[in-house]
């Protein structure tokens, strides 16, 4: 947590907020290297990770609970629910997570081509060096496709929903993935909030959630929306205000 305002309502005799968005997505990157750095070392503490959560990419597992192989980095995760303002930012963040990897093992396999000027810069500097965005997105790229992309269903079909967005991200993982194969698998969680507050833990899957995905039958509710003029979407709160009075 800390305190900056990065998107508040200083005025409150006014509708809209005071929001820098620059500095806003600053924050949320800061906040996300905060919170990831605290989870690993209390993850690194444990006697021992839970057997067998190998490395999806190099085996095709996914996260999955079924080897004697130990996980490194961003492949403890079978999937991540992260807040979502943008689908973008999301992608930006999954890859910023692997460049706290790299900043924990410079030596890894995967860092080997990895140019040396990356390693120079300052943390001030990092946050917004695009080298560093192309080249770890670049490096996930396929892990995102296949873990990360299929939670921002809903936020790629809604919106932001602020405090919702993280659940959001969630539901869309129990949406978008077979009960059978979410089972076993470990699903980071990155929650945020402006001014700012924020939080990352860690769920694993050990049991059928092939319920949950039905009453929450998140596909079907969004197909059956309807579009309505914009005048008439406007309405409908004011409308509400005014009942509740």
């Amino acid at each position: 947590m800390e305190h900056v305002y990065d998107f508040y309502k200083a005025d409150l005799t006014s509708e809209y907020p005071i929001v820098d968005g620059h500095f806003s997505i600053k924050c949320y990157t800061q906040a996300l290297d905060k919170c990831y750095q605290t989870w690993t070392k209390k993850f690194n503490k444990q006697v021992k990770p839970p057997k067998g959560l190998t490395n999806g990419l190099a085996n095709g597992h996914n996260g999955h609970l079924d080897s004697d192989a130990e996980p490194t980095g961003i492949d403890r995760f079978g999937h991540i629910a992260f807040h979502a303002p943008t689908c973008k930012l999301v992608q930006k963040s999954y890859a910023r997570l692997l460049y706290n990897d790299y900043l924990e093992d410079k030596s890894a396999e995967e860092f080997f081509s990895l140019d040396e000027s990356i390693s120079s810069l300052s943390y001030e500097q990092s946050i917004t060096d695009k080298n560093i965005e192309k080249t770890f997105m670049a490096l996930t790229k396929k892990r995102f496709s296949e873990r990360i992309y299929p939670s921002t269903l809903a936020g790629r079909l809604v919106g932001n929903m602020y405090t919702a967005s993280v659940f959001s991200s969630l539901a869309s993982i129990i949406a978008e993935y077979p009960a059978e194969e979410l089972q076993g698998r470990r699903i980071g969680v990155f929650s945020y909030g402006s001014g700012l507050a924020s939080s990352f833990f860690s769920l694993n899957v050990v049991g059928d959630v092939s319920n949950i995905a039905k009453t929450m039958n998140l596909k079907q509710l969004l197909d059956e929306r309807y579009k309505i003029e914009p005048a008439v979407y406007s309405d409908v709160p004011s409308r509400h205000r005014a009942s509740t009075i």
